[in-house]
């Protein structure tokens, strides 16, 4: 019986600079600062956009990938000192790419390069912890462990 990994251990870290080779080894070799307080990372999915044809004579239309489709991640975080979100706040700032990790204890890293598009201070009642709201669009293939 498999035994499915679990999330618990997991980082996210991010670096303002970006890899002169988008692959493991040129990603590897940057300083990474880890963002603090992380409580959900959304999916980090391969997605292609697709075009629909039918050629002459055909039942049915055929879809064919054209293209990696647009990508956001969201992550949600406690709003805390730390100087990773500080870092995650100047990004949101700034239109210029960083590149981040995400660790998956007994998976290994998951590399892109990404802008952050929003963020936001979560609302809620007098009694809830403050929280942020972070997207990233992605502008790279995720690199992920082999």
């Amino acid at each position: 019986m498999t035994t499915p990994y679990v999330l618990a251990g997991a980082t996210v870290a991010l670096c303002p600079d970006v890899p002169a080779a988008l692959d493991a080894a040129g990603f590897g070799v940057l300083a990474f600062r880890h963002v603090r307080g992380v409580r959900v990372v959304g999916a980090l999915a391969l997605q292609y956009q697709t075009a629909a044809y039918q050629p002459i004579g055909a039942k049915v239309s055929i879809l064919r990938r054209v293209a990696r489709a647009p990508q956001s991640l969201q992550l949600d975080l406690y709003r805390i000192t730390d100087a990773g979100q500080v870092l995650l706040r100047t990004a949101a700032s700034e239109d210029r790419q960083y590149s981040f990790r995400i660790d998956v204890p007994q998976i290994g890293p998951h590399y892109f390069v990404a802008k952050v598009s929003s963020r936001s201070l979560s609302g809620g009642a007098g009694s809830d912890l403050a929280s942020l709201s972070v997207t990233l669009e992605l502008e790279s293939a995720v690199i992920e462990p082999a």
